[in-house]
């Protein structure tokens, strides 16, 4: 470590793979099974799901 700072910079990126988790493997990309899943882990506890939306106006 010298006047130039550290040599090696850790991308920020790897940070976030394990607390993001996508089910890939799931059929419907959109299904209500992958979401909760998806939530149940780190994501969903930081941030819960809001409250459902309201029927469109027709």
């Amino acid at each position: 470590m010298n006047w130039q700072g550290p040599r090696r910079m850790y991308k920020p990126a790897l940070f976030f793979v394990p607390l993001m988790p996508v089910d890939l493997a799931s059929p419907v990309p959109d299904s209500p099974l992958r979401h909760s899943r998806a939530l149940a882990g780190w994501w969903g506890w930081a941030f819960p799901p809001g409250p459902p939306l309201p029927p469109p106006l027709v």
